[in-house]
């Protein structure tokens, strides 16, 4: 085996040999300054703006828990934010942080450093590849060129995100796995193995690099059954570990990742192998800059953003010539040797086209993110192309059309911002508005975001999932405060514009200005005040038997205390319909200021679902137990600690002292129920009705997950008694959980 394989070492040195190109390669002198320059460059691109972009969701899950005690502890809140990351770059961030500092700058210097490592590396990998012939420098300083302006690998080397790391190591895996085909020894396999290594533990979809490898290895190197072997037994030790980390991915329930990706067509696959830097054909990132093409070009500047078709399709065009000339390589059989040039062509072509397969066999889960390594390989290819050019004024050109093909794209980028500008939006909130205005938030996804970019935020922020809802709360904002201005920021993921909000906004007769923020995800900014003409009050209801003013007092002063954390969190999420948006605005609201505004906010939201009295009543037990004033209050922490005996005396007690207070009535129903007295409970729910006749659905026996996860068999016998007790049956419910009235007779 060994002789074989000196012999093919043998028989590629005397190929190399007889290999004329047309003028010798560049010297070395001249090779290293002009990669000297590149390098300059492609960490000038990368360094630019990168204290100035906003701290987007991606960066988000992992800047947040960089106060973690430990790297474990930070390890564990990564994967709890995001559970299906893998811990290798985020290792390298958490310790980078605490040997460099843990602003967002400073960690984003860590991604700038492998980002342009990834320069030097592409050159030695094209030195490599053409190892030998009298065109191995000029490739690799275009390979190089090509990775310095690369509008994809400067955004991700400008974030804190794992795919600079995915990109570099994807490099190292290419590089060491031709040098241990091409080289006797192990040693080469051995840096094969541990950049793997570290490449699955980057990214899940880093398997995809190994498939690859492990089947160019199956079709080209069959005579090798001792290296095929070992290869493949060392894998598969290494898959083990990640499999069992996949294994305890605890995905939240009801969370569906697969629902935010598409099956990618086949112009999607296409691009995605030989277009991969041409990103204004069919991709949205980097968005054009707002900036762009601003000062003495500003007339032009829709002219010349027009031409992003052209260009893109320039390079696309240059790479499809690249990949065509490798293929023709290949069939002939020219050196560097047919396997060579077929390992070329696999690298970006296998790890897409996996992916796509899986996304139509599986589950959707393309991004052309996950194979960003897979440039690398036309990198090479077009670097060999045009090294390959005889005459030298056609060959600079070439490669001077190149550059401004690439110059062009990041003209349109690197301005930026090119994120989610939350660092406008709160730089025109600070301009424009008031420390006490209320700033609503579209999707309580993406309040802890802005408030992450905005860390000593005056104001009281909130959110909702509706615009409907949005609109409902500034109202009972503006109504019941007094103070006129309210912001609603519209996180415009799909491109809906704001249409339907500015019409529920002139229904309820208030007046807007709008201002616009685009960026990866777009942010269109509202301030809202009343007009002279306002709408009637929003109805608040008011509960005797539930003071709240204590309560409010208890939150305001017990900001920081793990108990309201963790309520908050558990709230986070509830739906509208819920009364969701009315509780974590009334939490937002004590703790901006513990005023009648925030005691009629939390009368609200208990208004809206009488359930979150028993879990502000647990919770006011955890951090102020002072604060449960009144046989109401005691009669929720009971229910709330389950001893529904206790409760239902405190609620009747409750009941016959507020005669006209409907709560006391429905928390005796929660603790009758609950105790099995179920007569009792449609009494008591009777008369919460005959106390307040216009009650919201969550009042409502039915109301809730347990009759949402009723048949239409079980809900029958639960609604007739209803009837039979005179209680109402919500429509709204009835629509919700899809329920059948019974007919009487």
């Amino acid at each position: 085996m060994r002789r074989l394989e000196k012999s093919g070492q043998a028989l590629m040195i005397s190929e190399t040999k007889k290999i004329r190109a047309p003028e010798r390669d560049i010297g070395a002198r001249a090779a290293w300054i002009w990669l000297a320059l590149i390098i300059a460059a492609g960490a000038a691109l990368r360094l630019s703006r990168i204290g100035a972009e906003s701290v987007d969701h991606e960066e988000y899950i992992s800047l947040c828990h960089l106060d973690a005690p430990s790297l474990l502890a930070f390890l564990k809140l990564v994967k709890w934010h995001y559970p299906y990351s893998a811990p290798f770059s985020f290792a390298f961030e958490y310790l980078w942080s605490r040997a460099v500092g843990a602003s967002p700058a400073q960690v984003r210097l860590l991604y700038v450093l492998v980002g342009t490592l990834t320069i030097p590396a592409l050159y030695a990998l094209g030195i490599e590849f053409y190892r030998g012939s009298a065109l191995a420098r000029r490739a690799g300083i275009v390979a190089a060129m090509c990775a310095a302006f690369s509008p994809v690998y400067v955004f991700h080397s400008q974030e804190a995100r794992q795919y600079a790391f995915l990109a570099f190591l994807g490099l190292c895996s290419m590089y060491s796995f031709l040098r241990g085909m091409r080289d006797t020894g192990g040693k080469w396999w051995l840096i094969n193995g541990i950049a793997n290594l570290c490449l699955l533990w980057t990214h899940l979809f880093g398997v995809l690099l190994l498939f690859t490898e492990g089947l160019f290895l199956l079709c080209c190197a069959r005579g090798h059954v001792r290296r095929l072997a070992a290869w493949t037994m060392a894998h598969v030790l290494l898959l083990v570990p990640l499999a069992l980390w996949v294994m305890t991915i605890d995905v939240p329930r009801g969370d569906n990742i697969h629902a935010f990706y598409g099956k990618p067509s086949w112009q999607q696959w296409l691009w995605d192998i030989v277009a991969d830097d041409a990103v204004y054909l069919l991709r949205i990132y980097p968005p054009v800059s707002p900036n762009a093409w601003q000062g003495p070009f500003a007339p032009w500047r829709e002219a010349i953003a027009g031409l992003r078709p052209w260009f893109g399709g320039l390079l696309a065009i240059s790479f499809c010539v690249a990949m065509a000339w490798v293929l023709w390589k290949a069939l002939r059989g020219r050196f560097p040797g047919r396997r060579d040039w077929f390992f070329l062509l696999a690298w970006p072509i296998i790890p897409v086209t996996a992916l796509v397969a899986l996304s139509y066999l599986w589950q959707p889960c393309y991004s052309n993110r996950y194979t960003v390594y897979g440039s690398i390989a036309l990198y090479v290819a077009l670097g060999g192309m045009l090294a390959s050019i005889p005459n030298a004024a056609i060959r600079r050109a070439h490669v001077a059309g190149i550059a401004l093909l690439y110059a062009y794209q990041l003209s349109l980028s690197v301005p930026g911002p090119t994120r989610t500008d939350w660092r406008g939006v709160i730089a025109h909130v600070k301009a424009t508005g008031q420390p006490d205005d209320l700033i609503l938030v579209e999707d309580p996804f993406w309040p802890a975001e802005f408030i992450f970019n905005y860390p000593d935020v005056p104001n009281p922020v909130s959110d909702a999932y509706s615009r409907d809802q949005l609109c409902t709360e500034a109202r009972f904002f503006l109504e019941q405060s007094g103070h006129n201005g309210v912001w609603i920021l519209l996180v415009d993921i799909n491109l809906r514009g704001g249409g339907d909000l500015e019409r529920r906004l002139q229904e309820y007769r208030l007046q807007y200005t709008a201002h616009d923020f685009p960026g990866e995800r777009r942010v269109i900014a509202y301030r809202i005040t009343r007009s002279d003409q306002s709408a009637p009050p929003v109805a608040a209801a008011l509960f005797p038997s539930l003071p709240m003013e204590a309560v409010v007092r208890a939150i305001s002063q017990n900001a920081y205390h793990p108990a309201l954390k963790t309520y908050r969190e558990s709230v986070r999420y509830i739906s509208d319909f819920s009364g969701g948006a009315a509780i974590r605005l009334a939490i937002a609201l004590a703790l901006h200021a513990p005023d009648e505004t925030a005691a009629a906010a939390l009368h609200r939201a208990v208004h809206l679902n009488p359930d979150y009295a028993v879990s502000l009543a647990e919770l006011c037990a955890g951090i102020a137990p002072d604060a449960l004033a009144g046989e109401a209050w005691l009669a929720a922490n009971a229910i709330a600690r389950r001893q529904f005996g206790e409760a239902a005396i405190r609620a009747r007690a409750a009941a016959d002292s507020s005669p006209a207070d409907p709560l006391p009535c429905w928390l005796l129903w929660r603790a009758l129920s609950n105790g099995n007295d179920m007569d009792g409970a449609l009494e008591a729910i009777r008369q919460a009705y005959q106390r307040a006749a216009e009650l919201p659905p969550a009042w409502s026996p039915l109301f809730g997950p347990v009759c949402g996860a009723m048949s239409q068999a079980q809900s029958r016998p639960v609604i007739e008694s209803l009837q039979n007790a005179g209680l109402p049956i919500p429509r709204e419910l009835m629509d919700r959980y899809h329920l059948l009235p019974v007919e009487t007779e």
